[in-house]
């Protein structure tokens, strides 16, 4: 019996001396997993911190850009203006076309009227 209990008990001891080998292999993947996992950890801080980058220089290209669009709406806005003078320099300007046009039809019509009509005939001489 005793030579049975002490074979029970050595089976015993193999089976716990497998499963530390096993619970050290275990945690040896585990302790392997861990530090993959801080790497990743660190990755992940990595791109976080170019993403913070990334978002400061978006905000800042932001500002710059609703800058440069109130410049253009100024600048649209005194286009706008410059070009309502010019339109209205453009009428003066046809209108003072138009006088002079209906002047000049008036001194050919007077000068027509003084030189009499042309002759159809060319006279012989």
């Amino acid at each position: 019996m005793i030579h049975r209990s002490d074979g029970q008990h050595q089976r015993l001891g193999d089976q716990l001396n497998e499963h530390g080998r096993q619970l050290v292999a275990i945690t040896a993947q585990l302790n392997e997993h861990g530090r993959r996992l801080d790497a990743l950890d660190e990755r992940i801080d990595q791109q976080g911190r170019r993403l913070d980058g990334h978002e400061r220089l978006l905000v800042e290209i932001n500002g710059r850009l609703s800058s440069h669009e109130r410049q253009l709406v100024e600048v649209s806005g005194e286009l706008v203006e410059i070009n309502g003078r010019l339109n209205e320099h453009g009428r003066q300007l046809g209108d003072k076309i138009d006088a002079n046009t209906r002047e000049l039809t008036e001194v050919k019509i007077a000068v027509a009227r003084l030189e009499g009509p042309r002759p159809h005939l060319i006279p012989a001489r």
